[in-house]
């Protein structure tokens, strides 16, 4: 006997294909958690608002990253701009930084990431990550697009 991995979309879609209408099923089904990841900063309001909203979800298994503390890499920042569709110079947080006074809005990528590791405070936040993909969530309730 081989065991077979579902994962709760392909339960439910098989679920929906064999017409299956039983309301516990799709109840316990959304009881399977998500992982998501919060990239936070506790000082801003929006990452709060942002992270609000995903705790009142009971079905998130919730990561919190407070990205001033423990900064991600440079190919984790990469991977996690490249995930939401953005070039790393929309990432950057231009209220209260030099950050174009640097140049960084316009600047390459390169040095958009090599400036974002080395201050951290250049983030923009909050950064969202789940199985359904990555977004900068501002304003937050742009993360249920990913929920």
């Amino acid at each position: 006997m081989r065991l077979i991995r579902r994962s709760p979309i392909e339960i439910y879609s098989h679920l929906q294909a064999v017409d299956f209408d039983f309301p516990l099923a799709a109840r316990s089904l959304n009881a399977v958690w998500m992982k998501a990841t919060i990239w936070h900063n506790p000082q801003c309001g929006k990452s709060r608002a942002t992270l609000a909203i995903l705790e009142a979800r009971e079905d998130i298994a919730l990561t919190v990253v407070e990205y001033l503390k423990h900064p991600p890499t440079r190919a984790k920042l990469a991977q996690l701009y490249s995930d939401a569709g953005i070039a790393p110079r929309e990432g950057v947080r231009t209220y209260m930084t030099d950050a174009e006074e640097r140049g960084l809005t316009t600047a390459g990528d390169d040095a958009v990431l090599d400036a974002l590791v080395a201050d951290p405070r250049l983030i923009e936040r909050p950064l969202v990550e789940t199985d359904m993909g990555v977004r900068l969530c501002r304003p937050p309730e742009r993360v249920g697009g990913i929920l």
